[in-house]
């Protein structure tokens, strides 16, 4: 099988705002760690760290990161623009005492096997945001930090959100497809998904189950998979799954146990 090229997450524009103010010098953007429960506390703020560094590579941006944030703002304040999570508005007081133009925040949290994450550009002045960008990350993948940081660059350009063709076939059509956990019909199959990394499950009555697996899709673009389901030899078989022909009157039928 081969997979498709790797392809960054983009970011949803939320509002006609342009991504960056129309003001001479850079754009003094502030990143709050991310806000999430207890058990990912540590997450949250190892993201927020991630975005800064990402932002801080990217034109036009003098970043405020997340420990400069929790100098001028102390434990409370700091802790307080984190829990702001995906609310514009709740972003404008903290970005006001840190004399920011740009404020990013969002929140990272768990949705059955996957994380969820949501990132918001905030403009300061007005309390409006700017562009959104979410996903969901398989855990297993270990690469929410990748997906994360390959979201920032979107965001802060406000560009639109990334979408892409995830196409799979199988030898004999009709096998079961899984896609994140979730069920998306039977090959051939064509799936339009966020640009980014799927989970991908394959199945077939009689056949020998694979392995999940992941494939990258990339904005805009297709990412193609042909995945061979061995038969399972009939030594190994179920009743289920035995396949007999019989022959009456010299006609041939078949029949399943």
């Amino acid at each position: 099988m081969e997979l498709g090229a790797p392809a960054p997450v983009a970011a949803a524009p939320a509002s006609a705002a342009p991504a960056q103010p129309e003001a001479a010098g850079p754009v003094l953007l502030a990143v709050v760690p991310l806000d999430a429960p207890t058990e990912l506390a540590l997450v949250g703020r190892s993201l927020g760290e991630a975005i800064a560094q990402e932002a801080g590579k990217t034109a036009g941006f003098q970043v405020v990161g997340p420990s400069a944030v929790l100098a001028k703002l102390g434990p409370d304040g700091a802790a307080a623009a984190a829990q702001c999570g995906e609310s514009a508005g709740c972003y404008v007081a903290h970005a006001a005492r840190l004399g920011v133009d740009r404020i990013v925040g969002g929140r990272i949290d768990r949705v059955g096997t996957n994380y969820r994450f949501a990132l918001v550009l905030v403009d300061a002045k007005g309390g409006t945001a700017v562009a959104r960008a979410n996903r969901e990350v398989p855990i297993a993948s270990r690469r929410i930090r990748a997906d994360v940081v390959a979201a920032t660059g979107p965001l802060l350009r406000g560009e639109a959100a990334g979408t892409g063709v995830l196409a799979l076939q199988t030898e004999l059509p009709g096998a079961e497809v899984r896609i994140d956990d979730q069920p998306a019909g039977r090959t051939p199959l064509e799936a339009k998904l966020p640009a980014g990394k799927h989970k991908v499950e394959v199945s077939q009555r009689g056949r020998v189950r694979v392995e999940p697996f992941w494939v990258d899709v990339p904005a805009g673009g297709r990412a193609e998979q042909r995945v061979r389901l061995y038969e399972i030899p009939l030594a190994e078989r179920k009743p289920g799954e035995i396949e007999t022909v019989t022959v009456e009157l010299g006609k041939a039928g078949k029949r399943k146990k």
